[in-house]
């Protein structure tokens, strides 16, 4: 869990827009976008920039919340960490959460895979797995990753740390 940490202090230019480490539930996120939200339109004067940079943090959220392998009785995604940091001229969205060892492969396959992809490609693809339908275990359709590289122009960015429970713990960076 301490490579989001680790993230955290290399960049010593940003400053923490916002910061979170613990559990998430749904009333928690909806307290988090409203917080992400005042704080991304008070310190940006790009209105297109803020809106992109919110919609990504709602879909990170969403995939921590739904896709965390620590899961409590209560409905919970236990052990998730969350930041934005803000650099002279862009953002980082950081996000951490434990995930099963047997999704760690199929995750890095479509992270490769939407990253080969150039503007026009990701589109296209984001098309084609809204029209297949084709629904994962969790109910998604994968397309909350390819929504964050068409809004961000930029590649995402990932790490894997195997953790002594057998799961893995998974660092997301998205800039924008």
């Amino acid at each position: 869990m301490s490579k989001a940490h680790d993230l955290y202090h290399q960049n010593n230019d940003a400053s923490v827009v916002f910061s979170y480490k613990g559990v998430i539930d749904e009333d928690l996120m909806s307290e988090i976008f409203s917080n992400v939200e005042a704080n991304i339109y008070k310190s940006d004067n790009e209105p297109l920039k803020s809106k992109k940079l919110y919609s990504i943090v709602v879909e990170c959220l969403q995939n921590l919340f739904h896709h965390s392998s620590g899961r409590s009785k209560k409905n919970e995604s236990e052990n998730v960490v969350f930041l934005i940091l803000k650099n002279d001229d862009n953002y980082q969205i950081i996000t951490g959460n434990e995930i099963s060892e047997s999704s760690k492969h199929s995750l890095k396959k479509s992270i490769e895979e939407i990253n080969k992809l150039d503007k026009e490609e990701l589109r296209e693809y984001y098309r084609e797995r809204l029209e297949s339908g084709d629904l994962s275990k969790k109910g998604g359709a994968g397309l909350g990753l390819i929504e964050m590289a068409r809004k961000s122009g930029n590649k995402l960015q990932y790490e894997f740390d195997d953790l002594k429970s057998g799961n893995t713990f998974f660092t997301l960076i998205v800039t924008v």
